[in-house]
């Protein structure tokens, strides 16, 4: 009887853990999957501005800023930089894969 419990006990356990693994796995492919969607939104949001921004000729004027508005000020910033200016970009962590946003 007492044999027979503690197999019992250690099979109810790895099916515990098994359901546990397999929760958590399901945690991680729908934690990439939500962020793949997000990244991919961001992206086709990037693609937009770049669309308009070829559309109104800017493109013959100024560069690509990455932005829908504001780029005659971000060029003529640019203008009036001199050796040794400093400048700071400052990224977007959620349009990166995964991958290297997690690094």
């Amino acid at each position: 009887s007492d044999k027979f419990a503690t197999s019992r006990c250690a099979w109810l356990r790895s099916i515990l853990v098994q359901q546990v693994f397999a929760a958590s796995g399901a945690g991680v492919i729908g934690s990439l999957t939500w962020w793949e969607v997000q990244r991919n939104q961001i992206l086709a949001t990037q693609e937009a501005y770049r669309a308009r921004y070829r559309e109104t000729g800017s493109e013959t004027r100024f560069p690509f800023y990455g932005k829908d508005s504001g780029y005659e000020v971000d060029y003529m910033i640019e203008l009036g930089l001199k050796p040794g200016d400093r400048c700071v970009a400052v990224y977007s962590l959620a349009a990166l894969p995964v991958t290297h946003a997690a690094a």
